[in-house]
């Protein structure tokens, strides 16, 4: 699920004191593992390496995950 991160930047316009809301919505690791078995190139599946050892996804989790995901595609 999407987690969204609130916070402020510079306004577009001249006046360098104006501030605007910006949300950022960011995957969980694990949901983002989940997206880029779809595509399985050789960067996806070292992100998803990556993920797992930084985040320590169980590749029991991963493999559950997946397969349920999966049900709604097919």
């Amino acid at each position: 699920a999407a987690r969204g991160l609130r916070g402020t930047q510079p306004g577009m316009g001249g006046n360098r004191n104006e501030t605007r809301r910006v949300q950022l919505r960011v995957f969980a690791p694990l949901d983002l593992a989940i997206s880029k078995l779809a595509r399985f190139s050789e960067q996806d599946q070292g992100d998803i390496v990556a993920l797992a050892a930084e985040c320590r996804l169980k590749s029991t989790t991963l493999r559950q995950h997946a397969m349920e995901a999966m049900a709604d595609y097919i």
